[in-house]
């Protein structure tokens, strides 16, 4: 596929993980696909895009810690255009109760 301009492999499995969501719907036919030449095109921003297909390739576990704020707006942004984004928290919360788990594991070991 090509995703604003930038050519993208993602295997058809990927793009079918999440029963219902527009991504869903637009590789299932259900609305039709721009193409260029013989590659589905996608009008978005492809960093963005592809950290999304990554979210999606964690089961929707893992989102990237090393961004900065406005490219984890975007990345929330594009989730939820998709409607991926079943159990997502915001990325502020996930990052805080991730420390959390780490804290409290931590103190479990303390004697």
């Amino acid at each position: 596929m090509n995703v604003g301009g930038k050519d993208l492999i993602v295997g058809k499995n990927t793009l079918l993980s999440v029963k219902g969501s527009l991504l869903y719907m637009t590789f299932t036919g259900q609305y039709e696909m721009n193409t260029i030449g013989n590659k589905v095109f996608l009008d978005r921003d492809p960093k963005i895009f592809k950290h999304m297909i990554n979210y999606i390739r964690s089961d929707r576990k893992h989102l990237p810690q090393d961004v900065n704020q406005d490219v984890k707006r975007l990345l929330e942004m594009e989730i939820k255009f998709w409607g991926v984004d079943y159990g997502l928290e915001k990325y502020d919360i996930l990052t805080v109760n991730k420390m959390k788990v780490k804290v409290n594991q931590m103190l479990a070991e303390v004697p």
